[in-house]
């Protein structure tokens, strides 16, 4: 799957970010049911793409991403922030990790703020790469009610994979949990991604 640069939608959120199962934008957190468009709900989206198809997606708000993230290991969270800064190209962002948690803690018009110029959707935002999307990658957003908050980021297959093999037993046993929860239909044992905010 080739993406374009994110243009807004009429909404304001970009297509790539919008659920390619409901035909549009996500409008309820996948853990808690919070509304996320008119009540201008800090949240994150994230969808894995699988042989150019989507095989999972959800978005999430921000106080159940920080409420998962104080479920993690410290251990684990500091490998996050340090692998997402490792190797990072001149397209990427050295700070993506803090901005990610300053985001989501900000329910204010002064988290928004607006794409960079200049970083391609097939390039991986963690190692570079431009071809790195042939067999899996993870695209991620975060919005604040229909506005972006931070970039459109992806990040290929084989980073999402050395991210998982840093993470402590503990942090991977929220993650199933997580799975388990909102994704029942899930078989035991698919082999899905941790992905870009670590859930």
């Amino acid at each position: 799957m080739v993406f374009s640069e994110p243009d807004p939608s009429e909404n304001g959120i970009p297509d790539v970010l919008h659920s390619v199962f409901a035909d549009g934008p996500f409008k309820q957190c996948v853990e808690c049911g919070q509304e996320l468009l008119e009540s201008a709900t800090p949240h994150a989206v994230e969808k894995v793409v699988r042989e150019g198809e989507v095989i999972f997606e959800y978005a999430i708000c921000a106080s159940c991403i920080i409420t998962i993230f104080q479920e993690y290991s410290e251990e684990s969270l500091e490998r996050i922030r340090e692998y997402l800064e490792q190797e990072m190209s001149p397209l990427g962002d050295p700070g993506f990790i803090d901005q990610l948690l300053w985001s989501v803690g900000q329910p204010t018009e002064d988290a928004i703020v607006q794409s960079r110029e200049g970083k391609s959707l097939d390039t991986c935002h963690r190692c570079g790469q431009v071809d790195a999307f042939n067999s899996e990658h993870t695209v991620t957003g975060l919005l604040v009610g229909d506005r972006l908050a931070t970039e459109v980021s992806t990040i290929c297959g084989a980073c999402t994979e050395g991210l998982e093999e840093l993470l402590s037993k503990q942090t991977k046993d929220v993650h199933d949990d997580f799975i388990r929860r909102n994704f029942p239909g899930v078989p035991e044992g698919l082999d899905l991604p941790i992905g870009a905010l670590g859930l």
